[in-house]
């Protein structure tokens, strides 16, 4: 189905196959930073409730604030999903 709506569009057969990788790699991604977030969420709780917080842990904890901002633009509108590695634009005629 998602093919036929993109021909419509008109994508070639390659940039179609480029839009579906990334939007698999974007599924993929989002999934690894759940469990980056979920794994330091864990990590911070469990040192707070052994009272063992110490330096690291805040900058884990800054590194997961940073995460929790970050990752929502993955799924951002872009006009220009090929940015640079447009398939067709860097071919040599």
């Amino acid at each position: 189905m998602a093919g036929l709506w993109l021909r419509k569009v008109g994508y070639s057969a390659l940039e179609e196959f480029y839009l579906l990788l990334i939007q698999n790699f974007t599924v993929v991604l989002t999934l690894l930073h759940w469990v980056a977030i979920a794994s330091a969420l864990f990590r911070l709780h469990r040192r707070r409730k052994i009272d063992q917080l110490d330096w690291d842990d805040y900058i884990a904890g800054l590194a997961l604030a940073l995460n929790i901002i970050y990752f929502p633009t993955l799924w951002f509108p872009n006009d220009k999903p090929f940015g640079m590695f447009h398939p067709i634009a860097n071919t040599r005629y």
